[in-house]
């Protein structure tokens, strides 16, 4: 998004192959910022480029004119076989240095020269060209890695070998170059290729004596850093066929890439221990640490399916072998991913495996596990909604536990959680206390996924309170700690606050560059809220006058199933937006019929739904019903703690009051609604309230105050209007009707 705002310049480069992890970048660039996004297609150089590059390197007057003509032939403008080529001719005898430059050896004939078809077969006849000893120690190079130290390489090679001499021979020939002298002697292959070309030479009974004396030798030189080294250690003694020793080196590799938040990393080394551990004899810890720290990775990259499967197939009889403490922990962890509002979310199932965990935990006298299940069942209660005192109950007994037996790290996360339970039924000082505690642990720790999601609770806590540069702050810092973790699901849900945050502060391009940011990780999760991502979009899509971007994204979401009384409401306001009185009718009704024959909650999502009923009623001047509406929705907020659209309720109810010629109290709602939207710096809800304002001062015989008011409106306009982040998205905000009616006010 920085793209958007600052004069940044990216360069990537990478090849085509899909499964790369290079290809979401490709794939993100392409598809969310097109409109800053160029890609250059490497493609094959011309003939005459490669003619170029052929005589800048090989520059021999006196070659045979058709050497030229077959090189081309053969490189197919690959540079890099363009270059190989050129040392094969040099190597070949064909061409020979001296003091005065390249000559073309009178003895040779072109027709002689074989030059291999593709490139690894190059590499490879070059290395058989080699005398054995160079030939030799350029296996044992390519054993060791794409680089090698020099006492590496010396400690595993026979004694009779002239290593250094080897090592100049190899260098010489431009197949690999010193790296580094300091700390110590490194090498490097000079080309992937070329180490590949040499591997593959060595004979397979070979390779794994080889790879076994390499792994020791590891071992014996860097006893003091054996974590750095875990992940070549794994790997050695993987292709070693030492199954053990793998085994403990992809658990430490693993361990150490994710302290590092290197998901993938982390996530392979797993996988080759889970895959060790199918075939050996092991432990139950061992099993348990492999399972529920490659799980753990999994969430954290937002594969949720994937670590569920993960956790299922460890509390699976082939893997348990019956062993109660690892089924233990696997129950509780299928239950921690079971309660989260995404595609795995089963909350009938996760009380039921959940309920057993605690039967099972309190039978082996297992505090931690005791706690973490109480900390589910309060996490589905929360999510799913229907008895977040229940929710409360489970977290305050899993609070109880945690802090009776010093279990810290699952304190933490309790109160993290406990904090969103409390915010739910109007115990705001204690959420607060909670998040303090909470953030205050994790800190310590430096537990930073948990704190990733403790500052996302706090934004959320901030943002229903309206105490909007708080809950920017705490997004935005939570928005930095995701992103250098690599924390998808943290990282999507800030961006769903961030683009409401935008939106109150009347930053309309913001808001909805972060929707659209978010809008694609957030469903790739199935991550549930009360008002989907999709959903939040078409409603500030309304908001600045895009009509179509308004009416496509609720017709998706209805697509998809989602909340539909919000998706007909969300059509509703994008017509108010256009003034098609019609049409907001049409799909007005439509909503209060899905709400009252459906299961959702007319008090979710901050009242959003209210204060669109409210408008409508206001454009079809049914006062009464608007009145009785805004009084209802302002008792719900009150009952709830809730602020966000309190502005807007209180406008809604001074607008229907002055409707019903009220003038003075209509007069103190709109006052009161102006003091706490100014309070809040809501430019959104100040947007409708100053003109509102304005209208009732003329009605009451004001007419300075009410051009005084227009005119504070108008400003705020432009304001937000300049904030659109595009010519078109700023003319489609001033040509929504209302704003167009309110601008062109004398």
């Amino acid at each position: 998004p920085l793209f958007d705002e600052m004069p940044l310049l990216l360069l990537s480069s990478f090849r085509p192959e899909q499964q790369a992890p290079a290809w979401r970048l490709k794939q993100a660039a392409e598809t969310e910022y097109p409109h800053r996004y160029t890609e250059i297609s490497l493609s094959a150089l011309s003939e005459n480029d490669a003619d170029e590059l052929f005589g800048n390197l090989l520059n021999i007057s006196d070659a045979p004119p058709q050497l030229r003509q077959m090189i081309l032939s053969k490189t197919e403008g690959n540079p890099l076989f363009v270059e190989e080529f050129t040392r094969t001719l040099i190597d070949s005898g064909a061409a020979i240095h001296d003091e005065t430059g390249l000559h073309w050896s009178p003895d040779a004939k072109v027709e002689d020269i074989a030059i291999p078809e593709n490139l690894q077969a190059l590499f490879t006849s070059r290395i058989d060209r080699l005398a054995e000893g160079a030939r030799r120690t350029l296996q044992l190079g390519s054993v060791i890695g794409r680089s090698f130290h020099h006492r590496v390489l010396e400690r595993i090679s026979e004694p009779t070998t002239t290593l250094d001499r080897e090592i100049s021979t190899l260098q010489r020939s431009e197949l690999i170059q010193e790296a580094s002298r300091l700390p110590e002697l490194e090498y490097s292959f000079r080309h992937d290729l070329t180490r590949d070309a040499a591997y593959s030479s060595i004979l397979l009974r070979a390779r794994k004596e080889f790879h076994r004396r390499v792994g020791e030798t590891v071992e014996e030189l860097f006893g003091d850093r054996l974590e750095e080294q875990a992940h070549r250690l794994a790997h050695h003694f993987y292709e070693a066929g030492a199954d053990e020793r793998a085994l403990e080196y992809s658990l430490i590799a693993g361990e150490s890439a994710a302290r590092l938040y290197a998901h993938h990393e982390a996530n392979a080394h797993y996988d080759q221990a889970i895959e060790i551990l199918d075939r050996v004899e092991s432990d139950s810890q061992q099993r348990i640490q492999a399972y529920i720290a490659c799980g753990r990775s999994l969430k954290l990259s937002g594969d949720y399916e994937d670590a569920l499967a993960i956790y299922q197939k460890l509390g699976g009889p082939e893997v348990s072998k019956g062993d109660r403490t690892v089924e233990l922990a696997a129950v509780v962890a299928q239950s921690t991913v079971l309660a989260m509002p995404m595609l795995t979310s089963d909350p009938d199932q996760c009380r039921e495996i959940s309920n057993s965990g605690l039967a099972l935990a309190r039978e082996l006298q297992d505090h931690r596990a005791e706690s973490k299940v109480l900390w589910n069942l309060m996490l589905v209660e929360f999510y799913e909604g229907e008895n977040r005192e229940a929710a409360v109950n489970y977290g305050e007994q899993s609070m109880a536990i945690a802090q009776e037996h010093g279990l810290e790290e699952q304190l933490a996360f309790t109160l993290n959680d406990l904090a969103k339970a409390y915010f739910t039924v109007d115990r705001g000082d204690e959420a607060w206390a909670a998040i303090s505690e909470s953030q205050d642990l994790l800190r310590a720790m430096g537990n930073l996924p948990m704190l990733d999601d403790s500052l996302i609770t706090s934004a959320g806590g901030y943002f229903f309170l309206a105490r909007f540069q708080d809950a920017l702050a705490s997004a935005e810092e939570c928005t930095e700690v995701s992103e250098a973790i690599g924390n998808t699901r943290v990282k999507a849900i800030s961006q769903y606050v961030l683009g409401a945050i935008h939106m109150e502060l009347g930053e309309i391009g913001k808001a909805m560059a972060a929707l659209e940011e978010g809008i694609p990780m957030l469903e790739k999760m199935g991550w549930h809220l009360p008002l989907t991502p999709r959903l939040r979009l078409a409603l500030f899509c309304g908001m600045a006058g895009d009509l179509k971007g308004a009416l496509d994204m609720a017709s998706k979401a209805l697509e998809s199933g989602a909340n539909r009384p919000f998706a007909f409401a969300a059509m509703a306001q994008a017509h108010l937006s256009a003034g098609d009185n019609v049409k907001v009718q049409e799909f007005m009704a439509e909503a209060c019929n899905e709400f009252e024959g459906g299961e959702s909650d007319p008090k979710a999502a901050y009242s959003i739904f209210q204060v669109i009923e409210g408008d409508v009623a206001q454009a079809n001047e049914c006062w009464e019903d608007a009145l009785h509406l805004a009084e209802w929705t302002i008792g719900v907020m009150e009952e709830m703690g809730q602020l966000v659209t309190w502005p807007d309720m209180l406008r809604c109810k001074g607008v229907a009051l002055a409707g019903l010629d009220r003038l003075d109290e209509a007069q103190s709602a709109l006052g009161q609604a102006l003091a706490i939207a100014e309070s809040q710096n809501s430019r959104r809800a100040l947007c409708h309230i100053l003109p509102a304002l304005a209208d009732l001062s003329g009605r009451r015989g004001d007419p300075d105050k009410a051009k005084e008011l227009l005119l504070r409106a108008q400003e705020m306009v432009t304001v937000m209007a300049d904030a659109t982040g595009s010519d078109e998205m700023r003319a489609m905000f001033m040509n929504s009707a209302k704003i167009k009616a309110l601008m062109n006010s004398p």
